[in-house]
């Protein structure tokens, strides 16, 4: 988590959200910021061979050594908290995106606050805690 290598804007806008939130007597917390795509990378890989052990739940039966690869990949997946998406590219390594929870006040009150800011949850339903700028 690197608030610090976010955009000016973003990290403006970020701050501006964390004292909105919580001047309603919310919390604001903010998960992941700025990420090296390498970083980025190792999320997609981990992303990737997850799914295929989904895909392909024979594979840790058919192939011993796989057995061993999967359970890092499951602890790595549930560790990082990842979903069954990620991207190669991200607009965290650009500066441009955070991840953040939030508790004390409703979703659809942190959306007013967040659009206040020009920010926004694109993906609600499959990453809800993912802001970036309004286009």
């Amino acid at each position: 988590m690197r608030e610090d290598k976010l955009s000016p804007a973003m990290n403006k806008a970020l701050n501006d959200l964390r004292r909105a939130v919580q001047s309603e007597g919310g919390t604001f917390t903010v998960n992941s910021a700025w990420r090296p795509p390498s970083y980025q990378t190792y999320f997609f890989d981990i992303v990737s061979r997850n799914n295929d052990f989904i895909k392909n739940p024979t594979l840790t039966t058919t192939i011993p050594a796989c057995a061993a690869t999967k359970d890092a990949v499951t602890e790595a997946h549930k560790k990082h908290q990842l979903k069954t998406e990620a991207g190669k590219t991200s607009r965290h390594s650009l500066g441009i995106a955070f991840d953040a929870n939030w508790s004390g006040i409703s979703n659809a009150r942190i959306d007013v606050l967040a659009g206040q800011f020009n920010l926004h949850r694109p993906l609600k339903k499959s990453d809800p805690i993912h802001f970036q700028f309004i286009k």
